[in-house]
């Protein structure tokens, strides 16, 4: 019995910090992250990389450029 509540409470607390102690770069993706706010790494290459649950917190940003070029044209005003 006492093995069976053992492994109960080894799947919850896996089932819980499992889920916080990995994450994923994309290759279009920089992350940033930070523990209490100060910056403790920045990861640029893909793949999947672990962080302390609950502590570390991973920010990403697209690294891609995103440029919209507007041909130039005239808006009409009151004269036209």
């Amino acid at each position: 019995m006492r093995i069976l509540i053992a492994v109960a409470v080894v799947l919850l607390v896996a089932a819980i910090v499992g889920p916080q102690e990995f994450y994923a770069v994309d290759e279009t993706q920089y992350v940033v992250v930070t523990r209490f706010g100060e910056v403790r790494g920045l990861q640029t290459t893909p793949g999947i990389r672990a962080k302390a649950p609950f502590i570390d917190a991973v920010t990403t940003l697209d690294k891609r450029l995103l440029r919209v070029d507007v041909p130039p044209s005239s808006f009409p005003d009151v004269e036209n």
